[in-house]
């Protein structure tokens, strides 16, 4: 695979997970509306967000976890074609 293809593809994961983090940060900038809470119990912290943030964070996190498994997947393969290349010049 063209390693411009993958350096592209880490770029793009890396804006997302700044748009992730900047949809964390507004969503505990808004836990002070009435459509959000907070409530802390022996068990640990529950947290209530309205369902369209609650999606947004899940298709966010979704299409993260697709973009890493394919840039593992790339790595993994230039990996072992690599190492193909230096087997073949230690054989020389």
């Amino acid at each position: 695979m063209n390693q411009n293809i993958i350096e592209n593809k880490i770029e793009e994961t890396q804006i997302r997970h700044q748009v992730l983090c900047g949809a964390y940060a507004s969503i505990l900038e808004n836990l002070g509306d009435v459509t959000s809470s907070v409530k802390d119990n022996h068990t640990g912290v529950t947290l209530h967000l309205p369902v369209e943030k609650l999606d947004y964070l899940i298709s966010e996190l979704e299409k993260m976890r697709t973009e890493m498994q394919w840039i593992d997947e790339q790595a993994k393969m230039m990996h072992v074609v690599q190492f193909g290349k230096q087997q073949k010049e230690t054989e020389k």
